[in-house]
């Protein structure tokens, strides 16, 4: 009887060994997956920065053109119907090529452009009407207009930054600098890393994966789709939504798009409506 219980002594300690070596085990892999995990979120947030600085680099040094601009005497005749245009397009030819923009544009006040600095090539933007773009609109109303979109005379992507151009405390039209950032998204492939921005309606503007351009983090409602199509703003895209298991929301830290699970973060870029994920 006592070796029966000495028996089952030695076994349910071994028994309870080989448990507590389970859970140490578990413990162990659970310990060092949280601390996995935490330095992953911790690289998230470095990597959100970075690439919110060169983000913010690439866009910030065209972002004084058009005020700039707006206040040259010879844009300002231009627009008044004073100037002489070749003189003004001349002058944004000049100014464009020393920046590096993609292109650098004046309008009157019906959204027609009146000078421009690719006056003299295939693509020229002299003559378009661009008064039902957003841009035009809130410089217009004497905002900064800030838009991302397809442009409607080249077939090429680029970010539009305007200002008012007034005389006498009237606005009389609009200048613009389009910016094109092929090569900050080259750059964001040759990283090896999965990062994108998305604009107010959750359309993919930028991004590393050249696929999910244009998907969407989200299906858009019919309002979003009219308004989209009204700025022409994504001509000949079908913004269909990527393959999730959820909407990424900044409150949970893994999603699953496609066969791939991340873990991401997502920062909102301050001075506008886009949000950046990493």
């Amino acid at each position: 009887m006592f070796y029966w219980l000495s028996t089952y002594s030695r076994a349910a300690l071994s028994l309870a060994g080989i448990a507590i070596a389970g859970l140490a085990v578990w413990l162990a892999v659970t310990s060092t997956g949280n601390i996995a995990i935490g330095q992953l979120q911790q690289t998230t947030q470095a990597r959100l920065a970075l690439y919110e600085s060169t983000l913010r680099a690439a866009v910030d040094q065209y972002r004084y053109l058009p005020y700039v601009v707006s206040r040259n005497h010879e844009v300002i005749d231009i627009v008044s119907g004073n100037g002489t245009a070749d003189i003004t397009n001349r002058y944004l030819q000049k100014v464009n090529e020393r920046s590096g923009a993609a292109a650098l544009y004046v309008m009157d006040e019906t959204g027609t452009t009146v000078a421009a600095s690719n006056w003299n090539t295939t693509d020229s933007f002299l003559g378009n009407d661009y008064s039902f773009r957003p841009y035009f609109t809130e410089a217009f109303a004497g905002q900064e207009g800030f838009f991302y979109g397809i442009g409607v005379t080249t077939g090429r992507s680029g970010l539009f930054i305007s200002h008012p151009i007034s005389e006498n405390g009237k606005i009389i039209g609009v200048v613009a600098v389009k910016l094109e950032l092929d090569e900050l998204e080259q750059n964001w492939r040759g990283g090896g890393e999965t990062v994108f921005v998305s604009d107010a309606d959750s359309v993919i503007i930028l991004t590393s994966r050249s696929d999910w351009k244009y998907r969407t983090i989200r299906p858009l409602t019919v309002t979003e789709r009219d308004r989209i199509l009204r700025n022409r703003q994504y001509s000949g895209q079908e913004l269909l939504p990527l393959p999730m298991n959820e909407n990424p929301s900044g409150e949970d830290d893994i999603v699953k798009i496609g066969k791939d699970q991340f873990l991401f973060g997502v920062k909102s870029i301050s001075g506008s409506d886009w949000n950046l994920f990493y």
